[in-house]
């Protein structure tokens, strides 16, 4: 379940495309948009938000303040993040990028839809199943969206286009496009802020030993976008850039996160608890838990959870391996 977003990711990955665009193939072929978005977004602020309204304003701050900085990091981050051809890869583990929409990602793949959102997932496992054939020869023939290349587009770039030409921009369907864009923003791409685990590990940690009467006045996503925001972000695109921060973490910095989450649990519980819309992409993890469901009586997996979905649907359809 998403529990808060940082709104500067989206930005800084848009600008990151833009810029690469504007580079010649062969300056392209040896960057990897992972390591540029994760460089910028290193020196940036942070913008964690839990809500609607903060997701909102804190997008509009950066998009309006930080847009300078923004494009003058990410152009930095190409310049400073050329692949040498010869080192070895070390990819990050796949259980560090584990999310819903990395999830969605996959699943896209192996019915070979891109615009492919949650709830239409039972309907395309069903027409699968009734012809496993066809889609085993989609992904031998391979399909346009999986020759798609990630350096230059989102995965949903050609279905927010269609959707974008025929509709109101105000509009319900047009405001679901791009809660759906901001749901699947990144999955595409390998990096993770190590703080993210690690604050949200210690915040859950520290609110079970709250007695029951405060842990009702707290919304812990409320205290760990309290506590990412006063950190310095730490963005990694390798396994041994995890080891390392999270060992710097730990041996030079616990303290301090430490005591601005002890800060952001004394904030919190001053504040007075109010009812407030959460972030938009949270419809599409709803949506998510329903198509859940009902997969599991079309595939007679009571097991099925977001993260085996991907693995239960190959193994159904019979569709070569696919991993984001």
């Amino acid at each position: 379940m998403t529990i808060c977003r940082n709104a500067i990711e989206e930005l800084v990955i848009a600008e990151t495309e833009a810029q690469l665009k504007r580079l010649s193939p062969e300056v392209v072929q040896r960057i990897e948009p992972s390591d540029v978005i994760a460089y910028a977004l290193n020196r940036l602020p942070p913008m964690y938000a839990t809500s609607q309204r903060g997701w909102t304003e804190l997008r509009e701050r950066a998009s309006n303040v930080l847009s300078p900085q923004i494009q003058a990091a990410v152009r930095h981050a190409l310049v400073n993040t050329q692949r040498d051809p010869l080192r070895q890869p070390d990819p990050i583990p796949e259980q560090e990028l584990a999310t819903q929409a990395r999830s969605l990602l996959r699943v896209q793949k192996i019915l070979c839809r891109e615009n492919l959102t949650w709830k239409d997932v039972p309907d395309l496992v069903q027409e699968a199943l009734k012809d496993k054939q066809l889609y085993r020869s989609l992904r031998q023939l391979g399909s346009s969206y999986l020759s798609l290349d990630r350096r230059n587009a989102f995965t949903v770039k050609s279905y927010l286009k269609r959707r974008s030409e025929r509709q109101n921009p105000n509009s319900e369907p047009a405001r679901e496009v791009k809660d759906f864009k901001s749901y699947m923003c990144g999955a595409v791409y390998n990096y993770t802020n190590v703080l993210e685990k690690l604050v949200t590990s210690f915040a859950e940690h520290n609110m079970e030993r709250l007695p029951p009467e405060l842990q009702a006045q707290i919304k812990i996503e409320d205290v760990i976008a309290y506590t990412l925001n006063r950190l310095p972000p730490m963005y990694a695109t390798s396994g041994r850039g995890v080891q390392q921060l999270r060992q710097r973490v730990k041996s030079e910095m616990l303290p301090e996160v430490l005591n601005i989450l002890k800060q952001g649990f004394a904030r919190i519980l001053q504040s007075p608890t109010r009812l407030r819309l959460p972030l938009p992409m949270e419809r599409f993890n709803a949506e998510q838990e329903e198509a859940l469901e009902k997969l599991k009586e079309i595939l007679g997996r009571d097991d099925l959870n977001w993260r085996n979905l991907p693995d239960a649907i190959e193994s159904a359809i019979g569709a070569p391996s696919v991993r984001g």
